[in-house]
């Protein structure tokens, strides 16, 4: 999962979306109205490789848009509940920790 995204993006519901839907100019409107990236939210629950691509926005911080269904401010909520490992291949990957 180094890098840009893999073949898991060509499979992303958001394929030749409009990225204005997953992306804001002024990002505290992110915190205050997250409401306002509905049809992101909607078109990223249904998507098939939504645990991929959020994997990929954990992994690599990505600090702009609407990555797996979640916003800047709620991926470094959950960042701060998970660890980055890395797996027998040396590529990187997110766990969530379970303890307490």
């Amino acid at each position: 999962m180094e890098g840009l995204p893999g073949e898991w993006a060509e499979r992303g519901a958001c394929r030749g979306a409009n990225t204005e839907r997953f992306y804001a100019v002024d990002t505290t409107v992110q915190r205050d109205n997250p409401n306002k990236y509905g049809s992101a939210r909607r078109l990223c629950l249904a998507c098939d490789v939504r645990e991929e691509c959020l994997e990929f926005a954990l992994v690599h911080n990505e600090k702009y848009g609407m990555w797996g269904g979640l916003l800047p401010f709620e991926r470094r909520r959950l960042r701060r509940k998970g660890t980055i490992i890395y797996t027998p291949d040396g590529n990187k990957g997110f766990r969530i920790s379970t303890d307490g």
